[in-house]
């Protein structure tokens, strides 16, 4: 049986009924509008409804999994409003007017249906944690790159959705350190990324890059780099030059790598799991900061003594 959370229990300006089977916004939300703080998870609510304009002192509210399948203007009005959690929905659409809620500081739409960011999210200044991670989106509007840039990617997450390619006005984001877009469908990284100099981690896992440019060489402040699960087939031998610390390449489709990959000495975690190497350069003996090195599941026919002594 579902367990429903006794309202008088909270606080006076808090409204919380979780697991409740409720299946619309119960009417005692709008006959005292003082609330700051209303969750209503794991629901069936079905529509936000157009008097939650009147709740005007809301500074906090959670609808995730329900079946809400719009986000209505009227939402838009509440311009106290600091945090916005509907995750876990079947919402499409993102509604400009979302833009107005200047004081919006956490918006997480994760597991919805989303095919499209608005450019007026770029409106939200004081925004430091925007999820829409398990969506449909296709693209990134450069609008939205202030947004990026601001936050420097540390409170942005737009994984596992259906981006297939990295914007070339990249060169916009001059104070970027992270790149976080895993799980999509990037075929490729634009040479433009070599003018992000301040650029220390990227995470591009699972998507279908085939090659990497020789551009990301030019990112000396680069530590982590993260391409498992692509379709690579050779490292370049410009980015040997990188001081990088950690490298993941598993689950690619690499068949040898460079020798000079053996001057790399920075590199701490090397992995190359899955991949078709037949032969480990024997100038990975100079890797001595190795503590992780991963090799398994290539079909390896040549390894020298004392690189092997470094596998782990």
């Amino acid at each position: 049986m579902s367990e429903i959370v006794d309202v008088t229990e909270q606080a006076d300006d808090e409204f919380v009924q979780s697991l409740a089977g409720l299946k619309s916004f119960p009417r005692t939300l709008f006959e005292n509008l003082h609330f700051k703080q209303i969750v209503l998870t794991d629901n069936a609510i079905t529509e936000i409804p157009k008097e939650i304009r009147l709740l005007i002192n809301l500074e906090f509210l959670n609808l995730d999994k329900n079946k809400i399948k719009i986000i209505p203007k009227e939402l838009c009005e509440l311009k106290q409003l600091q945090g916005l959690s509907i995750n876990a929905n079947q919402i499409s659409a993102i509604p400009e007017e979302l833009g107005q809620l200047t004081e919006l500081r956490v918006l997480s739409l994760r597991k919805n249906k989303i095919n499209a960011l608005p450019p007026a999210l770029a409106s939200l200044s004081q925004l430091t944690l925007f999820d829409v991670d398990f969506n449909a989106i296709r693209d990134i509007p450069s609008e939205l790159f202030i947004l990026v840039e601001r936050t420097k990617w540390n409170g942005v997450s737009i994984n596992n959705n259906l981006i297939s390619a990295i914007p070339h006005d990249l060169t916009n984001l001059h104070r970027v350190q992270n790149l976080v877009l895993n799980n999509n469908r990037i075929t490729s990284i634009p040479s433009e990324i070599g003018q992000l100099v301040l650029l220390e981690n990227i995470y591009l896992n699972s998507n279908l890059i085939t090659t990497l440019c020789k551009e990301l060489s030019l990112l000396v402040n680069l530590k982590i780099l993260y391409l498992n699960d692509n379709k690579i087939s050779q490292f370049p031998i410009e980015l040997c030059g990188l001081k990088l610390e950690e490298l993941y390449l598993n689950d690619n489709h690499l068949e040898k790598l460079p020798d000079v990959m053996g001057t790399m000495t920075t590199l701490k975690k090397l992995e190359l799991k899955n991949n078709q190497l037949t032969a480990i350069p024997s100038s990975f003996e100079h890797l001595k900061q190795l503590v992780v090195f991963y090799l398994n599941g290539n079909p390896i026919k040549t390894i020298t003594p004392q690189v092997k002594k470094l596998v782990t």
